[in-house]
């Protein structure tokens, strides 16, 4: 088992949104370019939100592409997550790899996959607090059930149980 496994954004889950947004964006120019020159206040709305759209768009598509920054490392420390960060393998009560389903309407469903980690935070001698952190992975380069897996086994190896 390696030492660190390094986890970050799938460029081919993103790349859906940029053909979407690229065609939305090709579909507002021409609306633009054809609305009547009497109605320069919904033109102006209509620029706005393509202009925000697209800025948003490109935005999370850099920070997430261009500036390539690992999301999760699973370690013999424990794991970071870009979130959290590092939290210790003997901080961490119990690790799960959970989908729920999210309903856009009657017709639209999509499942998202979710980490989620119950650290221990010890304030003093007595007093342990558990604390749920959570983290979308579906847009990670991963399989949900291969990232549960690999926890499994980097817990097994390097921490103190192993749970689900």
């Amino acid at each position: 088992m390696k030492d660190k496994t390094i986890i970050y954004y799938s460029v081919y889950k993103d790349l859906f949104l940029l053909i979407t947004f690229s065609f939305m964006f090709i579909i507002g120019i021409y609306f633009l370019c054809n609305l009547p020159a009497y109605k320069p206040l919904v033109k102006l709305i209509a620029g706005i939100v393509l202009a925000q759209g697209s800025f948003a768009v490109l935005f999370i598509l850099i920070r997430k592409h261009i500036l390539k920054k690992p999301q999760i490392i699973l370690s013999n420390e424990g794991i970071y997550t870009r979130v959290h960060g590092l939290i210790k393998w003997k901080d961490l009560e119990s690790e799960s790899v959970k989908e729920s389903d999210v309903t856009f309407s009657e017709t639209s469903k999509k499942i998202r996959y979710f980490l989620i980690l119950k650290e221990i935070t010890r304030h003093g001698k007595e007093t342990n607090i558990t604390e749920t952190r959570t983290m979308a992975i579906s847009s990670l380069n991963i399989d949900p059930e291969e990232l549960g897996s690999l926890i499994r086994k980097y817990r097994k190896n390097y921490g103190n149980s192993v749970s689900g």
